[in-house]
């Protein structure tokens, strides 16, 4: 657990507990070649720790919620490829 995630956690065993669960089992889901890397998320030191209380609350780890929103973002980005794709072979096919 990082460093940072631990401070806003400290004064509350249960969503600690909560959270070291969550990302132990997350990290072992992962392959080998998993690496954790930080960024700044430009939010503000509240909103951070409130963000992170809540991960913990729902039993998530910052690390899963990071993957889960690459891979909303590029399935995304698939699906819309994928209807420009097929809105234009349509309009062809109405030609």
């Amino acid at each position: 657990m990082q460093d940072y995630i631990r401070d806003i956690l400290k004064d509350d065993k249960a969503l600690m507990n909560a959270y070291e669960i969550s990302e132990a089992k997350f990290i072992l889901s992962l392959n080998e070649n998993y690496d954790r890397i930080d960024f700044d998320f430009l939010l503000e030191k509240d909103e951070i720790e409130q963000f992170i209380k809540l991960l913990a609350k729902h039993k998530i780890c910052l690390d899963e919620w990071i993957n889960n929103q690459l891979i909303d973002y590029i399935i995304g980005k698939e699906m819309e490829e994928y209807n420009e794709k097929t809105s234009k072979h349509t309009e062809n096919m109405e030609d």
